[in-house]
């Protein structure tokens, strides 16, 4: 009787030790299996940022090369402008013809300037600048854009003077270089001293941006 509880204690030994090893072998398969699965997820998320990483760069090569072969036609243009024809006919004074662009179409908010610009008119045309006004934003306007488009400036007149010189004030705000609007016009007055109340705009284009735009990559 004694040799068959040996035997049964042996066994039962067996078994529980053969147990201890599955358990212990399941525990250790299943942390290398988490660990893979962990591992291989971090280089499917690096590799996708890679991916975005090297598309970003491409696109970016893509671009600086654009620019640089757009270079030599740039200056090309720009040369064949400034030895041309003026731009206006009877344009005065050694102005270039990008100059008169600049005239046209400023690249910053300049409220003083379009008035000094009103008052010239106005004192050619042989009228009386009254009053002139309008909201001066440059301290708070856009000066510079990588999409420049271009900005409304609103303001308001008034001038005095015959038939004949508010016609001519009119007229020349309507052939002035620079792009005016007039959006309303008031009459008051006689033949020999008339009064013309106005209401316009005029635009200017913010300076293209040329500074390096940094991108993250998420």
């Amino acid at each position: 009787m004694a040799s068959k509880q040996v035997g049964t204690s042996t066994k039962h030994a067996q078994i529980k030790q053969a147990s201890t090893q599955t358990f212990i072998a399941v525990s250790v398969a299943s942390v290398i299996v988490s660990m893979s699965l962990v591992s291989i997820n971090i280089l499917w998320g690096t590799s996708k940022f890679n991916n975005r990483v090297h598309n970003a760069q491409e696109s970016a090569r893509d671009v600086l090369k654009a620019n640089l072969e757009a270079v030599g036609p740039l200056n090309e243009s720009f040369e064949r402008l400034e030895i041309g024809s003026n731009l206006i006919p009877d344009q005065s004074g050694d102005k270039k013809n990008s100059e008169v662009i600049l005239d046209a179409l400023p690249s910053n908010f300049d409220f003083p300037e379009l008035a000094a610009s009103i008052n010239n008119l106005a004192e050619k045309s042989g009228v009386v600048l009254e009053s002139f006004s309008g909201i001066d934003l440059g301290a708070e306007a856009v000066q510079t854009s990588p999409n420049p488009e271009a900005q409304q400036i609103p303001f308001n007149l008034e001038v005095e003077g015959s038939y004949d010189s508010v016609s001519k004030f009119l007229r020349g705000i309507e052939n002035s270089i620079r792009p005016i609007k007039v959006l309303t016009v008031g009459l008051t007055g006689t033949t020999n001293k008339l009064r013309a109340t106005v209401t316009a705009e005029t635009s200017y284009q913010p300076a293209f941006d040329l500074t390096i735009q940094k991108e993250a990559i998420q």
